[in-house]
């Protein structure tokens, strides 16, 4: 039988203690490798997210210069390094106002509300439930209306206008509504009021008393020149309010009993600007008065 010899044992040993420092070691400096790849990525998302953010900005400064408008070219700019930003201008007047509507009690207005809604797919009774429980909320009484509610359910009635559309998620009888996708998409609460007709969308045309699709559709091909399509260079504008008459078909008649709920040219407009830096973006909503040299922001979001 052969013997180890004890030196040949002690250099095996060592051998095998080196073999498990250079394993350990090798762990611990992939392991580092790995801390340092994903910090490094952070870092990059990081810096990404600031020029994203900061490319925005710029899409919306330039937005809110009182000369610039929904077709001025600069308001879409590449850079290198798969960085830009891109911003649209949209007038806040297309969209229905909220507080307006219910301000009053205005049967025609509230009734422009219940069309749309009905549009949207709502029964009878969750639009009357719908417009009941709105006008509870804002007014500053407690008097209950007749598909109302006055008691707090998902929090404190407010008893004052809408300051933000995401207090309809406050009103359980907005559900039917609130639950759809791109559910706000046609409300505001900054707008000064009556439908602007250069902006308004498809459906809000179509909820005006005596209009309807068909008439709305006309409209809509007018404003959108040549091409068909919207937010492209050759949109066009209507004139004045007797030209906004012939386009949808209406009698003088017919077009002057809706007097107040319509108009031209609402100095609001909701910026949308996105600014991107390699796979990141980041997007800024803002909602101005652009009148004179000094636009007056309503309303700033960042995303």
């Amino acid at each position: 039988m052969k013997r180890v010899l004890p030196l040949a044992r002690e250099r095996g040993s060592a051998l095998l203690i080196v073999l498990w420092a250079l394993m350990l070691l090798t762990f611990v400096i992939l392991g580092l490798a790995r801390q340092v790849s994903r910090d490094l990525e952070i870092q990059a998302e990081d810096n990404n997210s600031l020029e994203a953010r900061a490319l925005a900005y710029s899409g919306a400064q330039i937005a809110l210069h009182p000369s610039v408008t929904e077709k001025t070219p600069a308001l879409m700019q590449e850079f290198e390094g798969q960085r830009g930003f891109k911003a649209a201008l949209k007038g806040e007047g297309g969209r229905l106002n909220l507080n307006w509507i219910v301000a009053g009690e205005d049967q025609k207005k509230i009734e422009i509300l219940k069309t749309y809604l009905a549009n949207r797919g709502l029964t009878f009774s969750q639009r009357e439930a719908f417009v009941d429980c709105l006008m509870d909320w804002v007014d500053p009484d407690n008097e209950r209306r007749l598909n109302g509610n006055e008691l707090p359910v998902r929090g404190p009635i407010s008893n004052q206008p809408l300051q933000d559309l995401s207090e309809l998620k406050l009103i359980p009888a907005c559900d039917p509504l609130t639950s759809q996708a791109d559910w706000d998409k046609d409300f505001s609460v900054l707008s000064q009021g009556p439908i602007d007709l250069q902006w308004a969308s498809l459906e809000v045309l179509a909820a005006i008393p005596g209009v309807g699709e068909a008439r709305a559709r006309a409209l809509i091909q007018f404003r959108a020149g040549p091409d068909g399509e919207e937010g492209t260079s050759d949109d066009r504008k209507i004139k004045d309010k007797a030209e906004a008459q012939r386009l949808l078909g209406l009698s003088q008649r017919d077009f002057e009993a809706l007097g107040s709920l319509l108009s031209l040219n609402d100095p609001t407009i909701r910026v949308i600007s996105e600014g991107r830096s390699a796979a990141v973006t980041r997007r800024i909503e803002a909602v101005v008065v652009k009148q004179g040299n000094n636009p007056q922001i309503l309303q700033w979001k960042e995303y």
